[in-house]
């Protein structure tokens, strides 16, 4: 495998998730990926499967790990940069499940959220001086929004919707698709309901706003981790501001 090629591996235990499930996730991964790759000008990548148990090679270029329970209350997933600089996801399999939702809907999230910001260092800077963390599928995530996608070998599998680059331009023409399946009406900050968006003001301040809806628990898929680069810069001043929907 090439470090271009995207390692998802099953760590949860299989009562939880089995090889099967997943090894079924990432066959629809692969089968979508060239849809996610062109609507973001990214190239191609392949998207491979570690049954539960085996090694996990070291410095390998990008790891997505669904495990068991979530290091943080109530997280269905996050990603973040390893100890040796490349991208990494985690999926919360026990976690996620028993709140009823997707783990398909979140593995799916992280991948498309570290193809589009690996380091997750990359925000827009919009007109009034505050700066967005280009998270691709916050403003549209939860699961009643997502992309059910055929599969031949299998049930058809949940795939997080995700913005386009026209939800980042504060020009964008009226009209345009803002995500995947044209749902957003409006650029950043708008959002649907469950969505999240982390912003930071022109003083270096870090805030949120959510779109709770229907879907509460929806959100946590955004949050950082713990005593990551990101967690410590917003954790010092969070703050909380009024919900925005599309």
């Amino acid at each position: 495998m090439s470090p271009e090629t995207i390692l998802v591996i099953n760590a949860a235990s299989p009562s939880v998730c089995s090889d099967d499930e997943v090894r079924h996730y990432v066959a629809a991964i692969q089968d979508f990926m060239p849809e996610f790759s062109r609507a973001w000008g990214l190239p191609e990548v392949d998207v491979a499967f570690m049954a539960h148990g085996q090694r996990i090679p070291r410095g390998f270029g990008h790891l997505q790990i669904v495990a068991n329970d979530s290091d943080q209350a109530q997280a269905l997933g996050y990603h973040e940069v390893s100890r040796d600089g490349y991208p990494i996801g985690y999926t919360f399999a026990k976690t996620g499940r028993a709140g009823g939702n997707s783990i398909s809907g979140t593995l799916t999230h992280e991948i498309f959220e570290a193809r589009c910001n690996p380091y997750i260092d990359r925000q827009i800077l919009g007109p009034d001086g505050r700066r967005w963390d280009l998270e691709v599928c916050d403003a549209p995530e939860a699961d009643e929004w997502g992309i059910e996608w055929p599969m031949p070998s299998g049930p058809r599998v949940l795939i997080s919707n995700f913005c386009l680059p026209s939800y980042y331009d504060f020009r964008a023409p009226p009209g345009v698709a803002y995500d995947y399946r044209g749902l957003l009406k409006l650029p950043i900050p708008a959002m649907l309901p469950g969505g999240y968006l982390a912003f930071q003001e022109p003083n270096g301040a870090w805030g949120q706003i959510d779109a709770f809806g229907n879907n509460r628990r929806a959100r946590m898929r955004a949050r950082p981790q713990p005593f990551s680069r990101r967690y410590r810069a917003m954790v010092r001043d969070w703050q909380e501001s009024e919900v925005q929907t599309a």
